[in-house]
């Protein structure tokens, strides 16, 4: 969810009650504002993370090794040491997809 905040500017499940956005959470139906702003293996990443059935959920080492995070690292937009901080990797993601 954080990334798709990021990317998008917006949050995943948009509700007008509490119980509607906890449906929607629990139901992993997200309502894609601002995704058709991304490229298409951004897309892939978000929806890739973003299931709710953990079996079908890319683990972390999925979303690494995604298109989208290979073409991040090839164009220098983050790094990939193991020794990273938390502020260059954010500035990182919200610079993705520019």
């Amino acid at each position: 969810m954080l990334a798709y905040a990021l990317l998008t500017g917006e949050l995943p499940f948009q509700a007008t009650t509490q119980e509607e956005l906890n449906d929607k959470i629990k139901a992993g139906v997200p309502s894609f504002n601002g995704f058709e702003k991304l490229s298409k293996s951004a897309r892939a990443f978000i929806e890739g993370m973003i299931k709710v059935d953990v079996t079908t959920r890319w683990t972390a080492e999925e979303a690494y090794n995604s298109n989208w995070i290979r073409e991040m690292r090839d164009k220098k937009k983050i790094e990939t040491s193991d020794e990273v901080d938390l502020k260059s990797t954010l500035k990182g993601l919200i610079a993705l997809d520019n």
